[in-house]
């Protein structure tokens, strides 16, 4: 049997490796993390300014979700909108 072919061996070295990212945050590893990480992937610098530095010390995420524009405000809510009703 493989190594990997146990998906519960990948879900356990996945969570590992972020929880070493969000525990250790100075360390380098083999995948950008950090600010830097975060200004690679999309993020805005003039929105990551606004935030404390504590804030994305430990981002390892794989993009900016809101680059794709489909993400967007939400309408208001209101309680005279019709909703409508399930198909049974």
């Amino acid at each position: 049997m493989a190594l990997w072919s146990n998906e519960n061996v990948i879900f356990k070295a996945v969570d590992e490796m972020y929880t070493d990212v969000a525990s250790h945050p100075d360390t380098v590893f083999h995948f950008p993390t950090g600010r830097s990480a975060c200004l690679f992937v999309g993020y805005p610098a003039n929105q990551l300014n606004n935030l404390p530095a504590e804030a994305t010390e430990s981002f390892a995420g794989v993009g900016y979700p809101f680059a794709a524009d489909v993400i967007r405000q939400a309408m208001p809510c209101s309680t005279s909108a019709a909703v409508p009703e399930p198909t049974r």
